[in-house]
Formats: structure tokens, sequence, C-alpha cells
């Protein structure tokens, strides 16, 4: 019995051998499958980790399931966002490739494992009877390293694109948001393009780009803060590809064959679609003017009552020049006076539509109302915490009334007529934290400062309630006509443009010589109007 099992299992030995020898000639192992390096893989947030398909030469596309947890450069770099799970796919010659990733928290280093107690007790020592007679002094923050949303991005073959190596000349988009993590453990945004703080000494500036080459380019991205001498720079590495522009009969857009970036399209339906996808690329932003052909230059964006956004789009457009916004004025062939629905996909990772009004994913930040989407009333989202500088701006065919709710942390107050100019009153939830509305207007929590009066608000004469010492501006309303004054206020952050200004015949601005200044500084702030004392 056990000479017969023995001659069953060579043969079958014997055979597997043949087999074997059948399917990988010359005995060889499965040496030239394709497959990932890693199939799972488990890091921290910060840390990166590089993923390769082996075996192959062909173009491989890198996604990932969930960027906020972790990001997927073009060749493959992991970068974990924060603690969760995604799985990062590479796609070559038709067929998919997987990682499992797990992403946790960084390891706070003050915090170790618990030793087991000694048996005998450890002497505290008894302090020291000399105390400091100086408070200690908490170092200044620097800058200790350079963040970016993204590591890659397109430029325009031109002269100019990079010409001064300074981002004032780049479209700021393309790199996401940029920031600086300060040795306090803080991160400062970028602001007002080319400045993280409003020292005139901070400064990012983009090196080893090449503009009137197209290809890709290691660039460095540093930021600097301070002068001369005392400096403090950090810095990064960033992808960029520099570009030709490509048009054809429907696009004008750059591409590096893995991103896009659309500059116009050409259609003549009031209803426009931006790409997901051109020549294969991903269309990642959307900041482009409508023509009727590449041919006419006249811009049909005041023609456009929808818009749907590619579902790769990445950016939140700046505050200070807000895509899908009436730029130069209402009777502009610039504007987007026609707009009432913006649509994205479900699929879009960064942000969302509803009720064709543009959000980010969560909803917590309000992109962008469209100009004339008809709506008597609006009320924000209670799911909002900040409404953009541009996202409220030239409503002029729409609401008449604004909730806000109690989640809004950052809320828009425009100066002019040029904002929401069909508002006649807001009204805010009783519970929220920083602004409070009375009669329709909008204050500060507190009431020391008047925010935001509404345009088409139908009363004739306002006063101002005592203990408000700040007005930013009321300009350019269509009814007011007297307003009354409280002697508390203090500063008028833009102008007030009504016909009657009355001020308290015991107001005090004058009685001293610094007074008497600010006295004649506000007004100068008021115009157009007679006052009265």
């Amino acid at each position: 019995m056990k000479k017969n099992w023995r001659k069953g299992l060579a043969v079958i030995t014997a055979a597997a051998l043949v087999i074997t020898t059948a399917v990988l000639p010359g005995g060889a192992s499965a040496k030239g499958k394709v497959k990932l390096n890693k199939k799972k893989v488990t890091m921290k947030v910060g840390q990166k980790v590089k993923l390769k398909l082996k075996n192959t030469k062909k173009k491989v596309k890198w996604k990932s399931s969930k960027k906020k947890i972790a990001s997927v450069t073009a060749r493959g770099v992991v970068k974990g966002k924060k603690k969760g799970t995604a799985k990062i796919t590479a796609k070559c010659g038709g067929k998919k490739y997987v990682c499992k990733v797990t992403v946790k928290n960084k390891t706070n280093k003050s915090s170790v494992a618990t030793q087991k107690p000694t048996r005998k007790p450890v002497r505290t020592p008894a302090p020291t009877s000399k105390t400091s007679s100086q408070p200690t002094q908490k170092p200044e923050a620097k800058a200790v390293e350079l963040l970016t949303q993204y590591d890659d991005a397109i430029v325009a073959k031109t002269s100019t694109a990079l010409s001064e190596r300074n981002l004032s000349f780049y479209t700021l988009g393309q790199f996401g948001k940029i920031s600086v993590k300060l040795s306090d453990g803080t991160n400062k945004e970028l602001h007002n393009n080319n400045n993280i703080q409003e020292s005139s000494y901070s400064r990012f500036s983009i090196t080893g780009v090449d503009t009137t080459a197209a290809g890709d380019y290691n660039a460095t991205l540093s930021y600097t803060e301070g002068a001369w001498s005392n400096t403090n720079t950090v810095s990064k590495q960033i992808k960029i590809s520099v570009a030709e522009e490509k048009t054809n009969e429907q696009y004008s857009y750059i591409s590096n064959g893995e991103i896009a970036e659309v500059n116009a399209v050409y259609s003549t339906d009031k209803s426009v679609r931006i790409p997901d996808t051109i020549d294969g690329a991903q269309v990642i932003n959307d900041y482009c003017d409508v023509y009727d052909n590449p041919a006419n230059k006249q811009i049909r964006n005041n023609q456009i009552t929808a818009i749907t956004l590619s579902k790769y789009l990445r950016y939140i457009p700046q505050e200070t020049n807000s895509f899908l916004d009436i730029d130069y004025g209402l009777d502009s062939s610039y504007s987007w006076s026609s707009l009432k629905e913006i649509s994205i996909s479900d699929e879009n990772e960064n942000f969302s539509s509803e009720k064709g009004v543009w959000f980010d994913k969560d909803k917590t930040v309000l992109v962008k109302y469209p100009c004339a989407k008809a709506d008597t009333e609006y009320q924000i989202p209670d799911t909002v915490k900040e409404v953009r500088g541009g996202a409220l701006r030239n409503v002029i065919h729409g609401f008449r009334k604004i909730y806000i709710p109690a989640s809004v942390e950052s809320f828009p107050c425009f100066s002019d007529s040029y904002g929401t100019s069909n508002l006649s009153e807001i009204e805010v939830d009783g519970q929220n934290k920083n602004y409070k509305s009375q009669d329709g207007v909008l204050y500060s929590k507190d009431m020391k400062q008047l925010l935001l009066y509404p345009f088409v608000k139908q009363d004739v004469s306002y006063s101002v309630p005592e203990g408000v010492d700040y007005i930013k501006d009321i300009i350019d309303v269509q009814h007011l006509k007297n307003i009354v004054l409280p002697k508390s206020l203090y500063r008028i952050y833009g102008y007030i443009q009504v016909e009657n200004v009355y001020i308290d015949q015991t107001y005090d601005w004058y009685q001293s010589q610094q007074n008497a200044y600010h006295y004649h500084w506000v007004l100068e702030r008021i115009i157009w109007n007679n006052i009265s004392l």
C-alpha cells in the first residue's frame, strides 16, 4: 500500500513538473508578470511612499479613491493626508492594479508607552528657590515647511509666465492651496497672490523652469520671510509642465498628457459643458471664456444660462478673481449676467452642486451663487462655514432676502452695488457666534460693527444704534436718504453716501487735537450729503 502511494505521488509530481515546464519554458518563474511593488501600505500622515508597477514600460495612470486621505502623483508617489483607508489604483494596458493604503495619525512624541513602575520609589528633586524674574518669552514663529495641495501644474509656453520668478505672474490656482507651516504648529495660507503675511518681505518664488522650452521641470518653489540678511527660507520640489496652447473646433487648452487646463470654449449654445478630459488628460481647471468659434473673439459669457464643470475640477477661485463673476459691470460682454445654474458631477472629489449653486464637496464652503438665479429668498445650508468672497457677488436678479445659519463663520460684506444688488433684508440665526441682524441690517455679534446695509432696503431714514464704533460703508443704497450717526462711532472703513447725515450736537470728537483729526477724517468719508451737527 505504501509503495503504491509513493508511486502515485511520484507520477503526480512528474506531471506537475511537465505542466510547469510547458507553461513556463525553461522552468522560468512568473518573472515577467506585471504587478505592483506593494499591495498593502501602512503610513502616517505626511509620509510619502513610492509605488511602482513592475515589468512594464507602458504608461501608467495613477488614481486615489479618497484624495483627502491619500493622494498620488502621476509618478506613483503616495502621500498620507489624514487618518483612514484608501485604494490606490494603477491602470495600465486595460488592467487595474490596486494597493490598499492605511493612513494613521502621527505619533505624538510626548506620548510614550507606560513604563512598569519600579518597586523602589524615585525621589522628586526639591524645587529650587531661585525663580525667574523675567517672564518666559514665546519664540517667534518661523516658517519650517512649505505645503502645497498638489505637486503638479501646467503653464502655457509664454515668455512672461514665470519671467520674474514670482507667483504673481503665475496662475495661482494651478498649485491649489499654498501655505507654510510655522514652528508653533500653525499654518499660514497664501493671500493676495504672492504674500502670505501682510509684510512686504514675505514672498514666493519659482526657480528651475525655462518658460520658452516645452517639457517637464522639477522646479523649486520657495517661500522667504524677512529682509536682507535676516531671512528665513523654506523650499519644496514640484513638477511643472510647460506646454504650448492648442486649439481645435471646441476648445483652446494646454496639456501635458496627464492633466489639462481649458482656456476657451467654442459654442453657440446657452448651456455649456466643460470637458472632463481632452486627449485623455484630466481637465483640472475651468477658468475660461466662451466664444462662438476659434476665429471670433467676441466673448459670449453674458449669454450663458447654464454651465457644467469638469468632474476633475480641483481649485476654488481666488476671492479677487472669482470665476463666473461679473468682472467689468453688468453691461459688459465679459459678464456671466445670465447664468442661472452651475452643475458638477457627483464623481468630483473636491466640489458639489445643489440646486444650481456651487459648493465644496462637504458643503462647508459656498463657492458661487449664479448671478441670474431667480430665487426671491435664499437659505444658506446649515453645513456652510465659509461664504467665499466672490460667492454672492453680482447676484443681480436673485434673492431679496438671505438667511445666514448658525454655522457660518465667514461672510463677505460688499461695499457697492456690484455686490448682491437686489438684497433688501438679512436674517441671522440667533445662535450664530459671529454675526447678528437687526432690522434687516448685518452687524457683528457684539453690535459694535455695522457690516452690511442691504442695497434696496426700503427705509428712507436710518439711525445707527448707539454702541456701534465701526461702519464698513453705506453707499449706492437705493432708498436711504437720511442717516443718524451714534456718539460711539469711531471709524468709517469706506464711505457713507446719502443725502443727509445727522450727528449729535454733544459729539466730543473735536475736544482734543487727536480727536479733531479723527473728526475731519470721518467727515471725509461722508460724501454727497448735507451734514447737520
